[in-house]
C-alpha cells in the first residue's frame, strides 16, 4: 500500500503493522557550456571534478542547495572573459 498525504493517520489494524516515511532529495539541472578556447572544471558539493571540454556541454542533476563550483582553464593563447549566467 502506498499513501502520499501528510500527515497520515490511520487506524491501527490487531496484527502488527510498520510505517516507512519515504523521502526523495530535491534537485535541478545544471547545463554547463564550455566555449571554444578552454574547458571548465565542475565541481559539486566537494565531490570528484567533471571537465567539460571546450566548445562541447554537460548536463548535472545537482542537489537543490548544492555548493556548486566552476573553474575556467582557458586554453593557450585564451583569456578567461566571464561568465554567463541564466
Amino acid at each position: 500500500m502506498s499513501e502520499t498525504s501528510n500527515p497520515y493517520s490511520f487506524t491501527m489494524p490487531s496484527t502488527a503493522t510498520g510505517i516507512t516515511a519515504n523521502f526523495k532529495q530535491e534537485t535541478a539541472t545544471l547545463t554547463v557550456t564550455a566555449d571554444q578556447g578552454g574547458d571548465v572544471v565542475v565541481t559539486i558539493n566537494g565531490g570528484s571534478p567533471t571537465t567539460v571540454a571546450a566548445g562541447t556541454f554537460q548536463t548535472f542533476t545537482v542537489p537543490v542547495g548544492a555548493t556548486v563550483s566552476v573553474d575556467a582553464q582557458p586554453e593557450s593563447g585564451y583569456e578567461f572573459t566571464g561568465w554567463t549566467i541564466g
